[in-house]
C-alpha cells in the first residue's frame, strides 16, 4: 500500500466516523429486556422535546449508601437517562450524592427529606441518613419530587411536572366532600398527602357555589346522601363543559355510632346521576373472602 492509498483510507475512515457520530445524535436505540418494559418510557414522554423550547435540567439527588443497598436508585437513573436520550439534547440529567458534593443544606432546602436506613458493613449494623429526590429546572421555574422511590409512577410524575413547568400551568385538583361532617384533613388525610406529594395544589370546593370552569380535574368524595340537587347540577355542568371528574361513592352506609351497622343509602340523587352517565352501583355488599375477620379495638 503506497502513501496515497494510506491517505485516502485514513480520510475515508475519518469521514465514516464523523457520519456515525452524526447519525448517533439522531438515532438512538435502547433494548429493554424486562418483562413489563419497566425502563421504556411512553411515546408521550419520548416526544417531550417537541414541547420544550429551551434546555431543561433534571438533577437526581441520591446517596451512594442507598445505591449500594437497594436497586431502585439505579432503575430511576435508567429512566432519567431514557428521557435525556430521547430529548435530542433538550433534557440534561445529572446524578449527585448530597453528602459527597456538600449540598445537604441545598437538598433539604428544596424539601427533599433524609431517610434513615440500616446499613450492614463489616458485620456491624449502622443507621445511615440517605436521600433520593429529583429536582426539575426550566428557565427560572423549578419543581421537586421529594421522595423518588417508586418507578411505577415515576414517568407520570416526571412528564406531568415537565409539561407544567414548560407551559407555566398550575397542577391543581378540586375536591368536593359530599358529607358535611367530614373534612379533608381528618377523613382523607392519606389522599391529601398523596396529592400534595405528587405536586398538586388541592382546592376544597363547596358544592353550594359554582365550580370553576378552568379546573383541570374534580374529585367527588362521598355524597350518596349528602349532595343536593343543586350541587349535582353544578357538578354535572362542569362535566358537560369538558371537565374531568372522579367519583368515590358508596351505595351502602356504615354507621359508626350504631355499632357499625350497615344500611342502604336512602334516596340518592348522586347515584341516580351516575346511572345517567352509565354507571350503576348496586346497593349490595361485596365480601372479600380473604378478609372475613376485621380486627379493631374498642374501650
Amino acid at each position: 500500500m503506497n502513501k496515497k492509498q494510506t491517505i485516502i483510507i485514513t480520510a475515508l475512515t475519518l469521514v465514516i466516523f464523523a457520519l456515525a457520530l452524526l447519525v448517533g445524535t439522531r438515532l438512538w436505540v435502547r433494548i429493554d429486556l424486562t418483562k413489563n418494559k419497566t425502563y421504556t418510557i411512553s411515546p408521550a414522554s419520548r416526544n417531550l422535546s417537541r414541547e420544550i423550547p429551551s434546555e431543561l435540567r433534571i438533577t437526581y439527588f441520591v446517596s451512594d449508601k442507598l445505591r449500594e443497598t437497594y436497586p431502585f436508585p439505579g432503575e430511576i437513573e435508567d429512566i432519567l437517562r431514557e428521557y435525556a436520550a430521547y430529548s435530542r439534547g433538550k433534557i440534561r440529567v445529572s446524578v449527585k450524592d448530597p453528602n459527597k458534593t456538600g449540598m445537604l443544606s441545598v437538598v433539604e432546602g428544596l424539601g427533599i427529606p433524609g431517610q434513615q436506613i440500616q446499613v450492614v458493613e463489616r458485620n456491624q449494623a449502622t443507621i445511615a441518613l440517605v436521600y433520593t429526590g429529583i429536582l426539575i429546572e426550566y428557565l427560572d421555574n423549578s419543581d421537586v419530587i421529594p421522595v423518588a422511590s417508586n418507578t411505577g409512577t415515576l414517568e407520570y410524575d416526571l412528564t406531568s411536572r415537565i409539561r407544567a413547568l414548560v407551559t407555566e400551568t398550575e397542577r391543581s385538583i378540586g375536591i368536593v366532600i359530599g358529607d358535611p361532617a367530614r373534612s379533608l384533613e381528618n377523613d382523607y388525610r392519606f389522599l391529601q398527602s398523596a396529592l400534595e406529594t405528587a405536586g398538586f395544589r388541592i382546592r376544597v370546593l363547596s358544592p353550594e357555589y359554582e365550580l370553576p370552569d378552568d379546573l383541570p380535574a374534580l374529585f367527588v368524595l362521598g355524597g350518596a346522601e349528602g349532595l343536593s340537587d343543586m350541587a349535582l347540577y353544578r357538578i354535572d355542568r362542569y362535566i358537560r363543559l369538558g371537565g374531568k371528574a372522579l367519583f368515590a361513592v358508596d351505595s351502602m352506609i356504615t354507621e359508626p355510632s350504631a355499632g357499625l351497622a350497615i344500611r342502604e343509602a336512602g334516596p340518592s340523587p348522586l347515584l341516580n346521576m351516575l346511572e345517567v352517565y352509565g354507571v350503576a352501583i348496586n346497593r349490595t355488599l361485596v365480601l372479600d373472602s380473604s378478609s372475613n375477620i376485621v380486627q379493631f379495638q374498642t374501650p
